[in-house]
């Protein structure tokens, strides 16, 4: 039984980042592979992820957008 909950959660955080790497512009393939391996322990990741490519998304050269 703990085993099918382990399972389950790997697959539901699959789902889950694959979905907002989606609605984020990122690859969804890495995230719901790196979901499906490390479970929700890969949330943080994909969070830090987003943002450290928003900063490069915003940033020209020396010059910073801020919204």
């Amino acid at each position: 039984m703990f085993e099918f909950g382990l399972i389950a959660l790997s697959v539901l955080s699959c789902i889950l980042l694959g979905s907002n790497a989606y609605h984020s512009g990122m690859p969804v393939r890495r995230w719901g592979v790196a979901g499906l391996v490390l479970g929700p322990f890969a949330y943080p990741f994909l969070n830090a992820h987003k943002n450290i490519a928003y900063r490069k998304a915003v940033q020209i050269g020396d010059i910073k957008f801020r919204s």
